[in-house]
């Protein structure tokens, strides 16, 4: 594979899990389900790095902590420590601007796992004794925030005050780094709370870096953490994380049984301790010392530190106060095309497509279904691939669409749901190399045909082994299941020799790797568990495509099935497509929806 394609050889270690992936799934399968992997998304500009010897002397800095971070805030009897003991530590400090920053100390060994995070570091860590520090600061995505705070329907005003407000802590500090008085700050908060559904100011600054960071910590890990890196008691970490929730002080010491005299000082201390000001401040601090200690136990592939590509982000409200994350790229005057990801992606689709699409005079639109990306999860109904499709519904409603097209690769059974349960929402729709239930395949070939057989054994092995993959996912990791899906399909492994598929594609599988996985489990359940799937009357205004090389399953098969379920339906074979015919045949698509 090469940077970014399919074509050189992947690297040993790579080849090394590609050879062993059977034993290595079997021993999976043989262990304990693994604890709930929940990691930040982080960016690189959340990130510099330093390295000192084993005496605590500085003797490299990366540029970004040289402009921030004076060395000085470095402990040189900590990096001893570290030296010494092979363990990793933590200390907060505050940069050149103020802000508060991790500072996360760990032995060669350690950081050598670290590179993806800074790539100058590796270089300086080739004798064994050298200490590396990685300093993180969630105070420099405010670019993050403020594009999460605009998906939620926030004014650019409303955006730039919370996202100072999450950098700089006091609406006081706020407003003269946003550039107006404290009144119009105020005011834009007042604005910002009612759009992102919050009452609290703290609530706001939470769930903004969630959604920057595709991330929601447990209560029980985040207190842990308070402990390990601030050596909090037990109840005072509690205490800070119900403040992060939006409890009030009062109503914080009730829950964990204090009074209020008792509290006042307990407040007095955990803010001395954390070295802040007020109760606004802690959310991002507490995501901050998360992702610290995610850096610390994890290895880094699973911290995404790439910036994200600025989608047209739009955050719908569902029921019950719930999120439903929806990319709508426009123009508005066109005629919709919702593009339905795949179980194994969400809604980030390629942009050689949606530049197609747009081309061809056509608004493509993607929605992430619950429990996928940044949609908030639902229960899931007795036809699992079924739940969320009154979200497409809400998404809509509420963008004025009327009559929409449908594409999707791997979203087939979600599609069928969709028109069962509003018919005359969709016009035309194109599916791809559709998949078919457990029980009606005969075969499936390669990585995936054996994943697949192993969840039809062990049902309740599907959330382990989607733990296990999600642990693991990275830019090589990648690579290597695009390897194994497209097998030697000549139209997929040109579409991958262009890096921007890659990227695209990567991007669209990265969200897994934060642990948000249970649209992915429960779909995948549906495909083991669901013995039959209703299909249509009449589907006149259906296409399939299937690729003639696919490497997975036989077309006649799949063929044979999708007639059954949708009478009417035209089914074409492309003989030199393999999975990925939106890449490789993108005008044949989009022909389909121009019939």
């Amino acid at each position: 594979m090469a940077a970014h394609g399919t074509h050189s050889s992947p690297d040993e270690e790579e080849a090394q899990f590609e050879a062993e992936f059977p034993e290595r799934l079997a021993a999976v399968l043989a262990q304990a389900a693994p604890d709930d992997p929940i990691r930040p998304f982080l960016y690189q500009a959340t990130i510099s790095s330093a390295v000192m010897s084993a005496r605590g002397a500085v003797f490299w800095t990366s540029n970004k902590f040289e402009e921030r971070i004076d060395q000085s805030s470095l402990d040189t009897k900590l990096g001893i420590a570290v030296g010494k003991e092979k363990e990793p530590a933590h200390a907060l400090v505050k940069d050149k601007s103020d802000r508060p920053v991790f500072l996360t100390y760990a032995p060669a060994a350690t950081a050598r796992r670290w590179s993806n995070l800074d790539a100058e570091l590796s270089a300086h860590l080739s004798a064994p004794e050298t200490i590396a520090v990685i300093a993180l600061s969630l105070s420099y995505m405010t670019g993050e925030i403020e594009y999460a705070a605009r998906a939620l329907g926030m004014s650019n005003l409303e955006a730039r005050v919370s996202a100072a407000l999450f950098a700089h802590g006091s609406i006081k500090r706020a407003a003269i780094h946003a550039g107006v008085t404290y009144h119009t700050a105020r005011k834009a908060l007042a604005g910002a709370m009612k759009a992102a559904g919050v009452s609290r100011q703290t609530l706001l600054i939470r769930k903004l870096s969630e959604l920057a960071t595709v991330t929601a910590p447990p209560r029980e890990a985040v207190e842990d953490i308070l402990i390990d890196i601030f050596g909090l008691k037990q109840r005072d970490a509690k205490l800070v994380h119900l403040l992060c929730e939006g409890y009030s002080r009062n109503d914080a010491a009730d829950v964990v049984g204090i009074s209020p005299a008792v509290a006042k000082d307990r407040f007095a201390f955990i803010f001395r301790r954390l070295n802040v000001e007020s109760a606004t401040d802690l959310p991002a601090l507490v995501m901050g010392a998360f992702a610290a200690a995610v850096i610390t136990h994890e290895t880094p592939s699973l911290v995404h530190a790439e910036p994200r590509e600025r989608a047209p982000l739009r955050l719908i409200r569902g029921g019950e106060g719930r999120v439903i994350a929806v990319n709508d790229y426009g123009p508005a005057s066109a005629q919709p095309v919702l593009i339905a990801h795949s179980s194994l992606t969400t809604r980030h689709p390629f942009q050689k497509v949606v530049s197609a699409l747009q081309s061809n005079g056509f608004r493509p639109v993607t929605i992430d279904r619950p429990g996928f990306g940044l949609t908030d999860d639902l229960k899931e109904s007795p036809d699992r691939f079924a739940t969320g499709v009154d979200d497409v519904v809400t998404v809509c409603e509420a963008l004025g669409l009327e009559k929409i097209h449908v594409i999707t690769r791997g979203g087939a059974f979600h599609v069928l749901a969709l028109a069962r349960y509003a018919p005359d929402l969709l016009d035309r729709v194109v599916v791809i190399n559709p998949d078919l239930l457990q029980h009606d395949c005969s075969q499936r070939k390669g990585h995936f045909g054996l994943v697949r057989q192993a969840f039809d054994r062990y049902p309740d092995s599907i959330e382990k082994v989607a733990r296990w993959t999600a642990a693991s996912l990275s830019r090589k990791r990648l690579e290597t299941i695009i390897r194994a899906g497209v097998g030697k399909a000549p139209a997929d492994l040109e579409s991958f020799s262009d890096p921007r598929n890659f990227n695209d594609h990567l991007r669209s599988t990265m969200p897994f790797s934060t642990g948000r996985l249970s649209g992915f489990i429960r779909e995948q359940r549906g495909y083991v568990l669901q013995t039959e799937i209703e299909g249509l009357a009449n589907a006149v205004n259906w296409t399939i495509l299937l690729g003639g090389s696919d490497p997975i399953h036989d077309v006649d098969e799949i063929n044979s099935y999708w007639r059954s379920k949708l009478p009417g339906a035209r089914l074409q074979t492309i003989p030199d497509a393999g999975r990925f015919i939106s890449l490789s045949h993108t005008d044949e698509v989009i022909g389909r929806l121009n019939d």
